[in-house]
C-alpha cells in the first residue's frame, strides 16, 4: 500500500523540468541599470546644489579688495559702511595693518552675537574683525596713526571680584595691540576687587594716557556696600614698548580731548586747561557753555577748541581760541553749523564735524569752515544712528579716498542648514526612486 509520500514522489518524477524565462536576465539588467542611473543623477544634482551653496557663500564673503600697491598712501575712506557680523577676523589672514577707522560691532557666533570691534584698513579699505586676546574688555582707543589699539584687560583680582552680579569680568590691566605686527604689550595692575576704568586715549602716536580707580568691594559684600570706587589719583602716561609701566604725570579729573600731537584738554580742580604731555606745561583754556559730552576737538597747536555748545542734540559749534601774547580767550559760534560731535581739526580754520545729511535721515562727516560755516561732505555714513567709531586723526592731512563696500558673508549656520537640507532631500528622492524603479 503506497503512502502519501510515495505518491507525491511519483508526481514529482513525472513533472516536466522547469525552464528559465528567456527574458528574466534582460529584466534584471534593465532594473539595475535604471537604479544606477537614477542614483548617479541624484548624486550629481546634490553635488551641484552643494557646490552652488558653497559658491554663494564664497562670493558673498569675497571682498574683492586688491592688495595695496607699494608706496600707497594710507588714507581715510569717503564712506563708512555698517559691517556684517559675519566678517572674517585677523586670526584668519594675519594682521590687518595700519587702520583708518575702528568700529564697534556685533560679531556673529554659532550661539548668538557678542561684542566685537572691526578695523578698516588705511591701505586697502578692507573690513575685518580684530581678534584681540581673549582677556580684552570693553573700551578701545585707536592711536592717531592707526597703528595701535589700546584696551582694558580682564583677569582675576587678588580678592573677591566685582562683576556687578556677573554682568562683566573684573578689569585688571591695560594692553596695546600693534595692528601691523599683531603683537600685544600688556600692563597688569595689582587690584583686590578690580579696577574702575576711566580715561583711555592717545596723546600722540606713541603715548597712551589712562586713569582708573579701584572697586571698593567684591560681589560678596553686603548689598548696601555695592557700587562705587575710589577716584583715580590722576592721569598716567605710558609709551608701550619703551616704558615698562604707566607713570603718574598730572592731577586731573577728566580729559576732554587730545589733538593727537601731545597736547590734551583736561579738567582740573581749578578749571579747564591744556596739558603738554612731553613738557608737563599746563595753561588754562576755559570752554564757556561747553557740552558735557566728550565731543570736543583740540587743534594741532593746542590753542583752539571746537565743541557743541549747550545741551541740545545737535547743537551749534562754538570755537574758543587763545590769542595774543597774553593768551586772551576769545569765543565765537560757527554760523549755521549744528553738529552732533566735533571730531578733529584739518587746519587752523576747518574742523571735522558729524552733521545731518540733507535728507536728515542719516548723518555725515563734514569739513566745516569755522569762520563762515561753509561745509562739504567728506565721509558718508549710510548706517543708522550716530557715528560710534574712531578715526585715525593723524590721517586728516591726507585726502579722503573711495573704498569698496565690505562683503556681506552669509550666516554660516544658514549655509550648514541649506547643505543639510539638500542632503536630506537628495536622500528622500533617492529612496523614492529606488522603490519606484523595482521590476
Amino acid at each position: 500500500m503506497s503512502t502519501l509520500h510515495d505518491r507525491l514522489a511519483d508526481l514529482a518524477d513525472d513533472a516536466p523540468p522547469a525552464l528559465p524565462d528567456p527574458g528574466l536576465w534582460d529584466v534584471a539588467s534593465d532594473y539595475h541599470r535604471r537604479r544606477r542611473l537614477g542614483t548617479a543623477v541624484v548624486v550629481a544634482v546634490t553635488v551641484l546644489v552643494l557646490g552652488l551653496i558653497g559658491g554663494l557663500g564664497w562670493v558673498r564673503a569675497d571682498d574683492g579688495i586688491e592688495p595695496a600697491s607699494p608706496g600707497a598712501t594710507p588714507a581715510l575712506p569717503d564712506t563708512i559702511w555698517e559691517p556684517s557680523r559675519w566678517l572674517p577676523g585677523t586670526d584668519d589672514a594675519g594682521p590687518l595693518g595700519q587702520l583708518a577707522v575702528l568700529l564697534p560691532a556685533d560679531r556673529g557666533g554659532w550661539t548668538g552675537a557678542e561684542d566685537g570691534v572691526v578695523g578698516i584698513s588705511a591701505d586697502t579699505g578692507e573690513y575685518r574683525f580684530l581678534d584681540l586676546p581673549a582677556d580684552a574688555a570693553r573700551d578701545h582707543a585707536l592711536s592717531p596713526d592707526g597703528a595701535h589699539v589700546a584696551y582694558w584687560t580682564t583677569g582675576s583680582p587678588t580678592g573677591s571680584p566685582q562683576t556687578a552680579g556677573g554682568q562683566y569680568l573684573p578689569t585688571t590691566g591695560v594692553a596695546v595691540h600693534d595692528t601691523v605686527t599683531g603683537q600685544t604689550v600688556r600692563h597688569d595692575v595689582i587690584t583686590r576687587h578690580g579696577l574702575a576704568p576711566d580715561v583711555l586715549l592717545w596723546a600722540d602716536d606713541e603715548t597712551l594716557v589712562l586713569s582708573y580707580g579701584q572697586e571698593y568691594v567684591g560681589d560678596d559684600a553686603p548689598t548696601r556696600k555695592q557700587g562705587g570706587s575710589t577716584n583715580s589719583e590722576g592721569l598716567m602716561s605710558w609709551r608701550p614698548g619703551v616704558e615698562e609701566e604707566p607713570v603718574l604725570t598730572i592731577g586731573a579729573d577728566a580729559v576732554e580731548a587730545s589733538n593727537g600731537r601731545g597736547t590734551l584738554l583736561v579738567q582740573r580742580s581749578d578749571g579747564m586747561a591744556r596739558w603738554d604731555v612731553e613738557t608737563g606745561s599746563v595753561a588754562r583754556l576755559p570752554l564757556p557753555g561747553r557740552s558735557m559730552a566728550e565731543v570736543t576737538a583740540l587743534d594741532q597747536v593746542g590753542r583752539a577748541a571746537a565743541y557743541p555748545r549747550g545741551n541740545r542734540h545737535p547743537n551749534a559749534i562754538s570755537v574758543v581760541r587763545l590769542v595774543g601774547p597774553q593768551d586772551s580767550v576769545e569765543s565765537a559760534p560757527v554760523p549755521g553749523a549744528d553738529t552732533f560731535a566735533v571730531l578733529g581739526w584739518f587746519d587752523g580754520k576747518h574742523v571735522l564735524a558729524e552733521r545731518y545729511a540733507p535728507d536728515e535721515m542719516h548723518t555725515e562727516l563734514q569739513r566745516v569752515d569755522v569762520t563762515t560755516g561753509e561745509s562739504e561732505t567728506v565721509v558718508d555714513l549710510p548706517g543708522p544712528g550716530n557715528f560710534a567709531g574712531q578715526l585715525a586723526l593723524g590721517l586728516l592731512d591726507e585726502s579722503f579716498v573711495p573704498r569698496p563696500a565690505p562683503p556681506e558673508p552669509l550666516d554660516p549656520r544658514r549655509l550648514v542648514g541649506l547643505s543639510a537640507g539638500a542632503v536630506l532631500v537628495a536622500g528622500a528622492v533617492l529612496v523614492g526612486w529606488r522603490r519606484r524603479a523595482r521590476p
